[in-house]
C-alpha cells in the first residue's frame, strides 16, 4: 500500500511540469517528467540495459543525449545568460557541463554501489551549491528546489538505463569518505568544463 502510494504521488509530480507547460511554455523542470517515466518503466531499463553496448559507450552516450535534452530546455526556458549569445555555441558550452559529470558519476559507478537516490541528492545538492547559490546567488529554497530536480534528473536517468549492467560489476558499498570524493569530482568536472569552453573559444565556439 505505501509502495502504491509513492508510486502515484510521484506520477502526479512527474505530470505537473507537463501541465506547465500550457500556463508557462517550455521549462528545464521537464527533465524530471522524463525521470519519473523512466524510474516507474522498469522494463525500458530492463530493456537498455540488455542492448548490445560496452557499458562506458552506453552511460556516458546515455548522458550526453539527456545532458542535450535537459540543455535544450534550459534554452527554451530562457533564463540562462551565463554562456554565449549564440544558441548554437551556448548549447555547445552548456553540453560540457554535462559532460564532465556524466564522467565523474561513471569513474565513481566504476568502484562504488551509489544508489539511485545518491546519484540524484548528490548531484542535485552540487547543483544548488554551484549554480544556484554561487553563480546566480539565488537565497530563494524554491529555486533551489527546482535546481535540485533538474541536476538530479539528469544525472539519474542514464543510471536506470544501464543499472543492469552496473550490477554485473564487483563494487562496494560507498562511506562517507567516497561521498565527498565525489562532491569533489563534481567541482572537478566545472573545472573542466569551464577549460573545455576556454578551449572551444579558441576554435570559435565562444
Amino acid at each position: 500500500m505505501k509502495n502504491r502510494l509513492l508510486t502515484f504521488l510521484l506520477i502526479i509530480a512527474g505530470l505537473l511540469p507537463i501541465i506547465r507547460l500550457s500556463q508557462d511554455g517550455v521549462s528545464s523542470i521537464l527533465i524530471f517528467s522524463i525521470f519519473v517515466l523512466v524510474f516507474l518503466w522498469t522494463g525500458l531499463q530492463r530493456v537498455s540495459a540488455k542492448l548490445p553496448i560496452p557499458l562506458a559507450m552506453q552511460f556516458i552516450g546515455l548522458g550526453i543525449i539527456v545532458g542535450g535534452i535537459t540543455q535544450i530546455f534550459v534554452q527554451l526556458e530562457g533564463f540562462e545568460k551565463s554562456f554565449s549569445a549564440d544558441p548554437i555555441a551556448h548549447f555547445i558550452q552548456a553540453l560540457t557541463i554535462y559532460f564532465w559529470v556524466i564522467m565523474a558519476w561513471y569513474f565513481m559507478l566504476k568502484k562504488y554501489d551509489f544508489s539511485t537516490w545518491d546519484i540524484y541528492w548528490v548531484t542535485g545538492i552540487w547543483g544548488v551549491v554551484f549554480e544556484a547559490i554561487l553563480l546566480y546567488g539565488a537565497l530563494n529554497p524554491l529555486i533551489w528546489l527546482f535546481i535540485f530536480v533538474v541536476y538530479g534528473s539528469f544525472a539519474t536517468i542514464p543510471f536506470l538505463l544501464t543499472q543492469g549492467k552496473f550490477m554485473l560489476i564487483p563494487r562496494i558499498k560507498p562511506n562517507k569518505k567516497n561521498y565527498l570524493a565525489m562532491f569533489g569530482l563534481l567541482v572537478l568536472a566545472l573545472v573542466m568544463s569551464n577549460l573545455l569552453i576556454f578551449i572551444l573559444s579558441k576554435f570559435g565556439v565562444r
